[in-house]
């Protein structure tokens, strides 16, 4: 099968498209006029050749009219017989039995155009010899099927030459654009070539590859800023909270409201690692968690959530993976998956299932409308129905992890029974 894929891309590259081209081209003249050159001798033959031949047959019945009786007259090249029936054996058994008009045949090797007239007493026959001409024409109809082969080798070599002259260039800038993107040079391309369509191409690249280089240069600025600039009054604010804690007695008002201000801390610093992590394509060192751990951790985080709006949270197991992961990485998974569920989800349940290759988030919510469900992992697509204040950037998220770590996500969604979107680890 990789063969044929590559076999199919061989065929259908511009180099082949080109010398595929040439030489179809060539082959269709070539072939035209071979053809229009033997037309031209058939109509030589047909329109100047037979009228000579016949004029000259209608001076010769002239000449002998005065002569009577059937008699033959052999001249160098032709032979002229005038037959009435009782003498028809003069003539040759191959010419007794032609209608009246023009004939070719053949007789012992040797072509001949036969001319036949009658009247009311005689039969007249003109033969010509016409060997000689017939070799000329076969000469001329070999030469010219010499000619449209040797044309259809030259447009092989020259398609071949022409379609390297006009590749190569290319193929040349398609490596050393790859040199550019493994190796991160920013080395100018236009001075390498010359001022054609190739050398504009270069310098257009040249233009696209140092905006790029700008782009990623502050890319990079922003988000050592925002690690450095939002890292500190994050430690600061947690570091904080866990001092009040300390000095809060537990179960009472303050305590717990320190405990969302730490929560919803460390949830920032987390998100803070992950999407710097993404933007930079790079690994976080996070702790591995089984699974069953991430699910009971959300459980009781989303359960006075959903317990708010009146619909049942569970966690079902059906079988613990053994494999752990990423701890951030579900986290932030799961927790984008709980919100959407709960929040698009008016009554019913939202259950998560743990299964062995698999971690699935189900809700009894409307379903995902048809016009959006093609584009749901899109950036800020979200249904136009739910009154839920929201984005459109959570699924958009979980695809990015899923995408880093080599996961699938799977939607299956029904309207108005609800949706279940599994990750398969």
């Amino acid at each position: 099968m990789i063969h044929l894929k590559k076999q199919s891309r061989k065929q259908h590259s511009l180099r082949a498209i080109i010398k595929n081209s040439f030489f179809r081209l060539t082959a269709v003249v070539s072939i035209t006029f071979a053809l229009v050159s033997v037309s031209l001798i058939n109509f030589t033959e047909y329109k100047l050749f037979i009228p000579h031949l016949q004029h000259e047959f209608k001076l010769i019945i002239q000449i002998n009219s005065m002569r009577d009786g059937s008699f033959v007259n052999e001249y160098e090249d032709s032979t002229f017989y005038r037959v009435d029936d009782p003498h028809i054996d003069i003539l040759p058994p191959y010419l007794k039995d032609l209608d009246v008009g023009s004939h070719e045949i053949f007789h012992n090797g040797k072509a001949y155009h036969v001319l036949v007239k009658e009247d009311a007493h005689y039969r007249y026959l003109f033969e010509i010899n016409q060997s000689d001409f017939e070799r000329m024409e076969r000469a001329v109809i070999f030469i010219i099927i010499i000619a449209m082969l040797l044309s259809w080798g030259v447009a092989v070599v020259t398609g071949r030459i022409l379609a390297r002259k006009i590749i190569d260039p290319i193929q040349l800038l398609s490596e050393r654009i790859k040199h550019i993107d493994q190796n991160g040079s920013d080395t100018p391309l236009k001075e390498q070539y010359s001022d054609d369509e190739i050398g504009e191409l270069s310098s257009l690249f040249d233009k696209y590859n140092q905006k790029i280089h700008e782009f990623l240069r502050r890319e990079k600025l922003f988000s050592s800023d925002v690690s450095h600039e939002l890292r500190t009054p994050l430690m600061v604010i947690s570091s904080s909270c866990e001092l009040l804690l300390a000095q809060q007695e537990k179960n009472t008002p303050e305590y717990r409201q320190l405990q969302k201000i730490k929560s919803a801390t460390d949830e920032m610093k987390e998100l803070l690692s992950i999407f710097l992590a993404l933007s930079r394509n790079s690994d976080i060192d996070a702790k591995r968690v089984s699974v069953e751990c991430v699910l009971n951790k959300q459980y009781q985080k989303f359960l006075p959530m959903a317990e708010e709006k009146g619909l049942t949270l569970q966690v079902q197991i059906d079988e613990q993976p053994e494999q752990q992961y990423s701890e951030e990485y579900l986290n932030i998974i799961i927790r984008n998956l709980l919100v959407n569920a709960i929040n698009y989800t008016n009554s019913g349940s939202v259950k998560m299932i743990l299964n062995n290759d698999r971690v699935s988030v189900c809700d009894t919510g409307p379903g995902i409308p048809d016009d959006i469900r093609s584009k749901v992992f899109d950036p800020f697509v979200r249904s136009q129905s739910s009154l839920f204040d929201g984005m459109g950037l959570g699924l958009s998220i979980v695809q990015r992890i899923c995408e880093k770590t080599g996961w699938k996500i799977q939607l299956d969604s029904e309207k108005n029974k609800g949706t279940c979107i599994s990750i398969v680890y």
